[in-house]
């Protein structure tokens, strides 16, 4: 499996110092990007006035939402959950210190109170993780920026 999963990448460091396993053609002075709608960051080239997309790569501490919302809370980890009222296994928080399993980002609260389930509409779970990462971070005030990658 590691095998698989390695062909043609390369372990890089951003200068950040975050490490990163990226496609081989991978340059210095690329760019890595992190889009909301993206499973994985990118690897942006910039020629002249565009990015051209190099490839996609795993950076550890950027693969769920941290480069938006910071790290986990103290004892909280990210698994993944079989959902019954879905049917399929999807992104889930475990607290270490109470035992207890949510599928609802806990860094929600963080951004937008007590009152965070009205306002991200809670009951339409599923799929729409990226709408509602997008309002919690207009509600942080973050500009953002829409484009299309052809």
């Amino acid at each position: 499996m590691a095998q698989w999963c390695c062909t043609r990448r390369a372990l890089i460091s951003t200068s950040n110092g975050y490490l990163s396993l990226a496609p081989k053609a991978t340059q210095v002075g690329d760019t890595v990007c992190v889009l909301l709608v993206c499973t994985n960051p990118l690897i942006l080239r910039q020629i002249g006035n565009i990015y051209e997309i190099a490839g996609e790569c795993y950076v550890d501490s950027m693969m769920h939402e941290e480069a938006f919302l910071g790290q986990l809370p103290e004892g909280v980890s990210h698994i993944s959950k079989f959902d019954e009222d879905l049917g399929y296994s999807r992104q889930a928080f475990w607290d270490q210190r109470t035992n207890e399993m949510q599928f609802v980002n806990p860094r929600y609260s963080l951004f937008l109170g007590d009152n965070y389930e009205k306002f991200l509409d809670l009951g339409r779970c599923g799929d729409d993780a990226g709408e509602k990462l997008v309002k919690v971070l207009v509600a942080r005030g973050i500009k953002l920026d829409v484009f299309v990658i052809v």
